[in-house]
């Protein structure tokens, strides 16, 4: 299980991009991930039980999840950012996932459904800004991240 709020680099449109068992799967990835490395990801997805390649050779991505109406991040300027994730009770769909945006609620998504056992837990939090250099078009893909806090409890914009 995993997400990430990622943005659209033309309008900085924010949105979720997250892995779960319901993932969208696409049979078109051996164009570009070649067949051998579809098939051995094939069988492994199929030897630990996960719902894929029911359809012949096929990639599961993650699903974007889109605020309505659009959110976006502003731009040159400082911004409080805040993500939350709780994980399902396995077999529940349960899990949370929600975002603020300077201290106002950007994009909240329920009834998640994460994990099948509670073995799978989160355990890694990370930091990205991710802009394929065919998408950067000239453009600085510098971001800038300061006083980051991981904490089980919101920690707010004050």
């Amino acid at each position: 299980m995993g997400t990430t709020v990622d943005l659209r680099p033309d309008t900085h449109e924010t949105f979720f991009y997250t892995y779960s068992p319901a993932m969208s799967c696409s049979d078109n990835c051996v164009n570009y991930m070649g067949q051998q490395w579809v098939e051995d990801n094939c069988q492994h997805c199929a030897d630990i039980g996960l719902p894929t390649c029911d359809d012949g050779l096929q990639c599961c991505w993650g699903d974007e999840l889109v605020p309505d109406p659009p959110v976006s991040f502003p731009r040159g300027e400082w911004t409080c950012f805040e993500m939350m994730m709780r994980a399902n009770d396995p077999n529940v769909p349960n899990g949370v996932m929600a975002y603020w945006i300077d201290g106002q609620l950007a994009h909240q998504v329920d009834n998640m459904m994460w994990r099948t056992v509670d073995t799978l837990a989160l355990n890694r939090a990370a930091l990205q800004h991710y802009i394929p250099s065919s998408e950067a078009d000239g453009h600085s893909n510098r971001i800038w991240f300061d006083d980051v806090v991981i904490s089980t409890q919101p920690i707010g914009c004050d």
